[in-house]
């Protein structure tokens, strides 16, 4: 599956500012399944419950979608594509570092017999530098 997070990117900051709750109703045991912005002060989702024909849905099955759709609110979406992107980047330096290292010929025979990737994980790990001097 390929996740298209320029699209996300672009929903998250058009969407209604968070964090996001379960439920704007200040009382206890609450199945409403409404999603409240704490910024807007009002509600941005609703959890349904389904109809008859659908089946309907138990209070805890709805607290617990208006939970998770809470819980992944704009703000966290844009944290998580964050971390995607950092993540994307450290794997392209490492991928660098394993295929195409400008030092090659400089590395000791442990680079060309052991692991590859043990060896830059050690180098990682020992805060050496990888390619040579």
């Amino acid at each position: 599956m390929t996740i298209d997070t320029d699209k996300l990117k672009a929903l998250a900051l058009v969407a209604t500012a968070g964090p996001w709750r379960e439920c704007g109703h200040d009382r206890g045991g609450c199945s409403c399944g409404q999603i409240w912005s704490t910024v807007a002060d009002m509600p941005v989702a609703q959890s349904e419950r389904g109809d008859e024909e659908i089946g309907k849905i138990s209070d805890h099955v709805v607290k617990a979608n208006a939970r998770y759709i809470a819980a992944a609110c704009p703000a966290t979406v844009l944290e998580l594509i964050a971390e995607v992107e950092r993540l994307r980047a450290d794997a392209a330096r490492y991928r660098w570092l394993r295929d195409d290292c400008p030092d090659f010929e400089g590395m000791t025979s442990a680079w060309l017999y052991d692991d590859f990737d043990k060896v830059i994980d050690a180098a990682i790990a020992a805060k050496e530098p990888p390619c040579g001097p």
